[in-house]
């Protein structure tokens, strides 16, 4: 069932009610922070993000437009194209014009000089909470989220038509965003759907809360109103999660600063929220949280004598080397929280998560039994070619000094995505029992004879081959398969050995928690590699 779209006048609507003195604060300006490209064709100026935070000052004096980056930004593989970051800020009273001009005349000239834009798709009001000990993506651009939460309201670019390139080169996207991230926190690139949008953040100030958990398990909501606010009897709220089950919850009205809310006893985490009834506004929520119950404690005292031993230099000469030394001795602090079923269902969840690794191939330990080792290398194979069908709609790179033409035939030909991006990257090595590494020319006829020798029509490929040769790019060893994606991040799976080996010896199939450094390390390493002698094989699409 298709959702309905949110009309961007019920957003202007609900603008007008939350910036309403006491409902969220006491807003009396809103601080404008604008991140803008300036295209190659001198032409009018982008809109890469802004973000609009109502605030309260004494006297709601504003300020004019100015630039936070004295020199504009330049970022490398950008050619022509500038960067920079404007601030301003405009009275309360002229928000919900600024918006209604968007909205009726699709123009964001909220500076006095007008942005190229395509911020048109209102989405509805969110609630971002605080970050707990999980991150949550909103807070990566939101300013000084800490407290109770804001109210978010966005005008998204879903089609983004100016900033494509920005999606094509990731690596140039995230060397963007840490050049504005000297100037201001805002982490742009871990948050490039959000390109090109129109963001409004509301903090509630109307109070401050906060959830205490007591040592008996009662949780403690605590409030306190702001000064000019008009205390209204809320509603505090808390739920405990465990094993994917709600294993409690506790609900209250709350009248004044403090108010208990017995929660059974049982690990978990947990979530607290003010509600505020009369006015249908949540006023304050938590991340899942957790809180410490025990802690370890590591001492390591350092030991009287260090050890001694010699070693050979580069050069032969024997050198004497003296190492610290230290015992360790640990203690814990206060009980172990269980699972109240003396950890057995602790044991079931990791055992759980492991065969779920498994079965994405995010995790798999290859041990082969003697005899057993074709076997294996031909399940590894498989899981290969089951990770290129998964991910590898946009393209599939094999990252390994060893690989060959025959390792590209029983993994990238396997590919069923047609027309996506193959590559291969060897540095030229050779397994110790093959023929001795020749030169270059050698090694790389070699290559051509296997694909020839394949018989293959090379239907649906488009496949380019290269080879670290001569003093361009840099020697490398670890291996890797990498999933390359324009709109969601690269994956990257480390492979733990060559894939002329995989499953014949023990190794771990592993995905990567950044698979877009990878990537970026990748493309930097071929991008050194493009002239004609590292050129091994290429085929287009037929």
């Amino acid at each position: 069932m298709k959702t309905p779209d949110w009309a961007p006048e019920t957003s202007i609507s609900e603008i007008k009610r939350l910036t309403d003195k006491g409902m969220l604060g006491f807003y009396s300006r809103v601080e404008v922070t604008e991140v803008i490209a300036f295209p190659p064709d001198k032409g009018q100026p982008i809109n890469l993000l802004t973000l609009l935070v109502a605030e309260e000052h004494p006297t709601g004096q504003t300020i004019e437009k100015h630039f936070l980056t004295p020199e504009r930004i330049r970022v490398s593989g950008l050619r022509d194209w500038n960067f920079g970051i404007c601030r301003y800020s405009l009275s309360i009273d002229r928000l919900v014009p600024t918006f209604e001009r968007l909205v009726a005349s699709s123009v964001w000239d909220a500076s006095g000089d007008e942005l190229c834009q395509n911020a048109l798709a209102a989405r509805p009001p969110q609630f971002v909470p605080p970050d707990s000990f999980q991150e949550i993506p909103w807070n990566r651009v939101l300013k000084n989220n800490f407290w109770n939460g804001s109210y978010v309201f966005e005008w998204a670019d879903t089609k983004k038509p100016r900033l494509l390139h920005l999606f094509e080169s990731p690596h140039r996207l995230q060397a963007l965003s840490e050049e504005i991230q000297e100037h201001i926190p805002i982490r742009l690139a871990s948050l490039s759907d959000r390109l090109g949008s129109i963001v409004l953040q509301l903090p509630v100030t109307v109070l401050m809360a906060k959830f205490n958990g007591l040592h008996d398990g009662t949780m403690l909501a605590e409030i306190g109103w702001h000064p000019l606010a008009q205390p209204h009897p809320l509603r505090a709220s808390v739920e405990l999660e465990f094993d994917h089950v709600l294993t409690g919850y506790r609900s209250s009205e709350v009248h004044g600063e403090k108010t208990l809310l017995p929660v059974p006893p049982g690990a978990g985490e947990h979530r607290g929220i003010l509600w505020d009834d009369a006015n249908g506004l949540v006023l304050a929520a938590t991340g899942p949280s957790a809180f410490f119950k025990t802690f370890a404690l590591n001492m390591c005292p350092i030991d009287p004598e260090p050890r001694v031993f010699s070693l050979l230099d580069e050069n032969g000469i024997e050198q004497s080397q003296r190492v610290r030394t230290h015992s360790s001795h640990k203690s814990i602090v206060g009980a172990p929280e269980n699972d109240g079923n003396e950890g057995w269902t602790r044991r079931r969840m990791y055992q759980d998560e492991t065969a779920r690794l498994v079965r994405e191939r995010r995790f798999v330990q290859y041990r082969p039994l003697p005899g057993q080792q074709a076997v294996e290398h031909e399940k590894a194979l498989k899981d290969l070619r089951q990770l290129i069908s998964q991910h590898g709609e946009e393209g599939t790179w094999l990252w390994d000094p060893y690989l060959s033409a025959l390792d590209i035939l029983k993994t990238l030909f396997f590919s069923p995505h047609s027309g996506s991006d193959l590559r291969g990257l060897t540095a030229r090595e050779e397994p110790s029992n093959s023929t001795p590494q020749a030169t270059p020319g050698d090694f790389i006829q070699r290559q051509k004879d296997t694909f020839a020798n394949a018989q293959s029509n090379f239907y649906g490929l488009r496949l380019e081959y290269r080879a670290k040769i001569g003093p361009n790019g840099w020697n490398f060893h670890d291996r890797f398969v990498i999933f390359p994606r324009k709109e969601r991040g690269a994956l990257a799976w480390s492979l733990g050995t060559s894939v002329n080996s995989v499953g014949k010896a023990h190794h771990i199939l592993q995905r990567v928690d950044d698979g877009q450094r990878v990537m970026d390390a990748f493309v930097e390493l071929w991008d050194e590699l493009n002239g004609p002698e590292h050129l091994i094989w290429k085929v287009p699409t037929r």
